[in-house]
C-alpha cells in the first residue's frame, strides 16, 4: 500500500509549497527536523534513490530526537517493509548514532 508523505518545513508541522534544502550539517548536529525530512525524502526518492532502509533508518533518529513527524514516518515507513529490512534499518540508525552520523 502506497502512503504520503506531506511537505513539512522541517519539523515544524507547517507545510510548505517546496521543500526547503536539507543540510547534512544540521542533519549531523541531530536536528530532528532535518532528520526526518531526509527520511521522507528516501522514503519518497525525492532528490535520493528510493530507499526505505534508509528512510526508516532517519526517521527512528528523528523519532529518537523528539520528533513526532518522525514517530509518524517510521511508522508509516515500517508498514512497507519486511521484517529483515527494519532490523537492518535499526543496525544501521545505532551505528550512525555512535558514530556522531560520521558516515551516515
Amino acid at each position: 500500500m502506497p502512503f504520503h508523505i506531506p511537505d513539512w518545513n522541517c519539523g515544524t508541522g507547517k507545510r510548505r509549497q517546496k521543500s526547503p534544502p536539507v543540510k547534512r550539517t544540521d542533519i549531523n548536529q541531530g536536528l530532528a527536523g532535518a532528520q526526518t525530512h531526509l527520511s521522507g525524502m528516501f522514503a519518497l526518492g525525492k532528490g535520493v534513490p528510493k530507499d526505505l532502509v534508509e528512510a526508516y533508518k532517519w526517521a527512528n533518529i528523528a523519532a529518537a530526537n523528539g520528533s513526532e513527524e518522525g514517530a509518524e514516518l517510521l511508522r508509516l515507513t515500517e508498514e512497507q517493509m519486511t521484517p529483515s529490512q527494519i532490523e537492518k534499518a535499526r543496525e544501521l540508525a545505532v551505528e550512525c548514532v555512535n558514530n556522531n552520523y560520521a558516515g551516515c
